[in-house]
């Protein structure tokens, strides 16, 4: 009788049954809003990440290569939206660069049309046909939406 009861016990013998209404769940689980955020969508919006970040590390080198290492420190958060979370105004910048406005905004331009021929350089090596570019960089841009920054890479 004693080892009835401790096999019965090892079996969960004392385990609590739980009852599952399984048409009460599905009607809850209708209700329920759907995720975007698939592993689809996870993988993607950190191969974008990674894509963004190798641009961003060549742009660094390039700048660096001809002696722009404080302009690019400097400017470096209007790439994204590190500008935002840095508190950074386009005064401020042009002050430590000691440049006008109207300058700051041309030197912001340039560093972002150089780190999107990067990035778009970078997407280049990912694809078969080059004709894909436009449209692997609109996926991963979708991407990263769908991500609402959830994803770090």
């Amino acid at each position: 009788m004693e080892r009835r009861r401790a096999d019965t016990e090892k079996l969960g013998g004392r385990a609590q049954v739980i009852r599952i209404d399984w048409q009460d769940a599905e009607v809850r689980i209708a209700f329920e809003p759907e995720d975007p955020l698939t592993p689809e969508t996870v993988y993607d919006a950190r191969w974008a990440l990674e894509l963004l970040g190798r641009a961003r590390r060549r742009l660094e080198q390039e700048q660096a290569a001809l002696g722009r290492t404080q302009a690019f420190c400097t400017l470096r958060p209007f790439l994204g939206d590190e500008g935002v979370r840095a508190g950074l105004s386009y005064e401020a910048a042009a002050q430590a660069l000691n440049v006008g406005l109207p300058t700051l905004k041309t030197l912001i331009h340039r560093l972002r049309r150089r780190h999107t021929q990067f990035l778009r350089e970078e997407v280049a090596r990912t694809v078969i046909n080059p004709n894909d570019v436009d449209a692997e960089v609109h996926a991963l841009c979708e991407a990263l939406v769908q991500a609402q920054g959830r994803v770090q890479a």
